[in-house]
């Protein structure tokens, strides 16, 4: 497998598919659980032998190590969606519904960019 694919196959296995792991085909209809879903899959993403990482954390190690094998427009959408991601992670706890629907939306548009690459 060449450089790129493999980087590929990594942000789709460690990012894409982590970061709605617990998300039901609907977003939920009460706002607790959908929060307490946010919080499982964006800020405590994937762990292993080095603790709890959050989404942002694994984008932001992948982007370090293999970023560099991709064109920046390539990884814009991501990116982009990445950031937002990141601001309104700081303020999970406080976010209202709506907020915390902006989120849920970002977590398909990220898994569906990982899928894209």
């Amino acid at each position: 497998m060449d450089d790129r694919r493999a980087a590929v196959a990594r942000l789709r296995h460690d990012l894409g598919r982590y970061i709605r792991f617990w998300a039901p085909d609907t977003v939920e209809a009460d706002t607790e659980s959908l929060r307490g879903r946010l919080t499982r899959d964006v800020l405590a993403t994937r762990s292993g032998p080095n603790g709890v990482q959050p989404a942002m954390a694994i984008f932001d190690t992948w982007l370090a190590e293999e970023g560099g094998l991709f064109e920046a427009h390539e990884l814009r959408p991501l990116r982009a969606a990445i950031e937002e991601l990141r601001d309104l992670s700081h303020r999970l706890p406080d976010l209202d519904r709506a907020e915390l629907q902006r989120a849920d939306e970002l977590t398909r548009v990220i898994a569906a960019e990982c899928r894209k690459l």
